[in-house]
C-alpha cells in the first residue's frame, strides 16, 4: 500500500493491520472492477460530472 493510501486511511481513522493492507486493496480493485462493468458503457455527455446538474439552456426566444 502506498504512503498516500496509508495517509488517506490514518486521515479517517481507520487502523488496518500490515497483514490486511493487501486484501484491502484487492477487494477495492475487486469492488472498481464490478461496479464498471455494471455501468455499461454510455455515450461521454452522459456522464455525471458532480453531483450537481446544470440546468439546460433556454430555447432562444425570437
Amino acid at each position: 500500500m502506498t504512503e498516500t493510501t496509508e495517509q488517506k486511511l490514518a486521515a479517517l481513522g481507520l487502523r488496518v493491520p500490515e497483514t490486511e493492507l493487501p486484501k484491502l486493496l484487492r477487494l477495492a480493485g475487486d469492488m472498481e472492477k464490478a461496479a464498471a462493468m455494471m455501468r455499461g458503457p454510455r455515450p461521454y455527455a452522459e456522464e455525471p460530472l458532480s453531483a450537481f446538474r446544470l440546468p439546460l439552456p433556454a430555447a432562444p426566444r425570437s
